[in-house]
């Protein structure tokens, strides 16, 4: 295994928790003008819903 790759990992293992948190916002709460306003999240729950 090389340096980089066992860094890489350490890294991701110490900030895992920042990662989840961030993705969760992007995901859920972030807001996109081309998406209505907004999350993706709930763009796809209404898009979905008003499709059945």
């Amino acid at each position: 295994m090389s340096l980089v790759f066992k860094s890489i990992k350490c890294i991701i293992k110490k900030n895992k928790n920042r990662f989840e948190e961030y993705f969760y916002w992007y995901n859920r709460e972030r807001t996109k003008e081309k998406l209505a306003g907004l999350s993706p999240v709930k763009y796809r729950t209404q898009s979905s819903q008003t499709a059945v």
